[in-house]
């Protein structure tokens, strides 16, 4: 890696081993690990008084997941380069974290072997780097298409369409009001709208649906 130079990094992720493993990682190829959080409110707090270059961001996290923390970074003037390693590969995640600041958006199972080929790109190559999985993930989002035109045309609003895609590739309704940054309650509307709209009794109806009509 040709680095200008010794690149800091914070890592915001809630398990300890993780940073553990980021924390040698790095440090191994002369990376200054300046840093660490264990949910989103600590992640900005500490960017409130101190800066990285890098930011490593997991998105599922307590107090404040990775979206509402990107989408904060998002309203300010400046911000570090936001690398975030997830092991959601839901297209709208991925999509919603880019279109939020990220620079790069990395599979958890990839880390490893991804996190120094996209810190080289943002800070040398100036380029957005997505790990292999994650464009698998998109390239299906284009086989996606056809069945998503057909809901929209059953009437679904774009956010119960990002919620019945996600019950259908089996997130758990926490799983999905995290991700989505929405309560319970308005996950269990939009799944009640869903139902009506489509003529489905439960939300085994809705996998059942997607199989039927070229399932994602």
């Amino acid at each position: 890696m040709n680095l200008n130079k010794k690149a800091t990094v914070h890592i915001a992720d809630d398990h300890p081993a993780i940073i553990d493993g980021f924390n040698a990682l790095l440090s191994n190829y002369g990376m200054n690990v300046v840093g660490f959080s264990l949910t989103g409110k600590q992640t900005l707090e500490w960017f409130r008084n101190s800066s990285a270059d890098i930011l490593i961001l997991d998105i599922s996290m307590p107090e404040l997941n990775g979206i509402e923390v990107l989408r904060h970074f998002s309203k300010q003037n400046s911000s570090p380069e936001i690398i975030v390693v997830s092991s959601y590969l839901d297209t709208y995640l991925v999509e919603e974290s880019l279109k939020l600041g990220a620079s790069a958006y990395i599979s958890k199972s990839e880390a490893s072997s991804s996190i120094l080929k996209a810190i080289e790109s943002v800070l040398v190559k100036k380029e957005i780097y997505v790990s292999p999985q994650v464009k698998e993930k998109k390239i299906e989002l284009k086989n996606e298409e056809e069945l998503d035109e057909k809901l929209v045309s059953e009437g679904l609003s774009e956010r119960e369409l990002q919620v019945f895609k996600m019950v259908a590739k089996n997130y758990s309704s926490d799983e999905i009001s995290e991700g989505m940054s929405i309560s319970k309650s308005t996950f269990r509307s939009y799944v009640s709208r869903i139902k009506e709209k489509l003529n489905i009794k439960n939300i085994v109806g809705i996998i059942r649906y997607t199989h039927t009509h070229k399932h994602y």
